[in-house]
């Protein structure tokens, strides 16, 4: 009897279970207790969000986001322009402020400030350099195909430096006399010309200097430029000059000292230096010659008298 009613029993609990659909913990049964709890585990990640999505590339990705129609403001765009340009000013500003410092710098330090003044050849720069000059400068004379005479002249008023405006070739200093000035300053023009051109240039501005007075220069120089460069940098879009070339000054006849040293190296680099002329150099006299035939030619005429006959 005892054993019917255990049976009854068992099948009762079994009934049970069955009829829920869900475990029914038994005691003493570690095989059932094991198969509840993977049961439930199974359920849990089944109700993970994305449990069982098939992978989507990332093609379909884009799609889905493109297809949700998402509105992009101007300001999303707009914005990181506007950022990337004010950067890139304020670096061009940068690098323009640290020239014009050089600059000044060296021209109130090597153009000569003693008696009564220097007389200077200036090729190529702007009105900006006239205040660079030492106060008692006598006498600028700007060199350039392009220099607009008129707004240089009244610079030079403004800035208390008299001022000429020669509009011709830098390679061209046939107005001047020999050994007839005390300083040359060339300002980021002789790297725009040929290499023919650049011998011409300094030839003539050794011909013009004075014995012992300095070529002054701030040129652009290839090596060691940044990739902005083309873009904010002061020499931007402009021809630059080989080291090697200005290495060469170093050993030219013309001059018995040249230094230079490179500025904004790795962003805009400028050759910036000084080259003093040798107390023993004798130009060329190629254009010195025809001028001289000619005066003779003139002197060799017999004198006319008051009524134009010769005596």
């Amino acid at each position: 009897m005892l054993q019917n009613k255990a049976s009854s029993a068992s099948g009762q609990r079994h009934a049970a279970s069955t009829a829920s659909g869900q475990l029914v913990p038994v005691r003493n049964s570690s095989r059932v207790c094991q198969q509840h709890a993977r049961r439930q585990q199974t359920a849990a990640c089944s109700a993970l969000p994305g449990a069982g999505m098939p992978a989507v590339s990332s093609a379909q990705v884009m799609q889905d986001l493109a297809a949700l129609d998402i509105a992009v403001s101007p300001a999303m765009v707009i914005l990181p322009g506007v950022a990337i340009l004010a950067g890139a000013a304020a670096l061009k500003f940068y690098l323009y402020s640290q020239l014009e410092y050089i600059t000044a710098a060296m021209l109130t330090k090597y153009v000569p400030q003693a008696g009564k003044g220097a007389t200077v050849i200036q090729l190529g720069g702007g009105t900006r350099e006239l205040y660079y000059y030492p106060k008692n400068t006598m006498t600028v004379i700007n060199v350039g195909e392009n220099v607009n005479k008129v707004l240089m002249e009244q610079a030079g008023v403004t800035a208390a430096v008299p001022t000429i405006v020669k509009q011709q070739p830098i390679t061209d200093l046939s107005f001047q006399p020999d050994a007839s000035v005390d300083a040359v300053v060339a300002l980021g023009v002789i790297s725009q010309l040929s290499a023919q051109q650049r011998q011409q240039c300094l030839e003539e501005a050794a011909r013009v200097l004075k014995p012992g007075m300095p070529l002054v220069f701030v040129e652009p120089v290839q090596e060691g430029g940044s990739p902005l460069r083309s873009l904010v940098g002061v020499s931007a879009g402009k021809q630059a000059l080989p080291s090697a070339e200005l290495e060469a000054l170093q050993e030219s006849r013309a001059f018995s000292y040249s230094q230079f040293d490179v500025a904004l190296q790795g962003q805009d680099p400028h050759a910036v230096g000084v080259a003093v002329k040798s107390q023993n150099y004798q130009p060329s006299r190629q254009r010195g010659d025809r001028e001289d035939a000619a005066a003779k030619k003139s002197r060799s005429k017999p004198p006319k008298t008051a009524k134009g006959f010769s005596q």
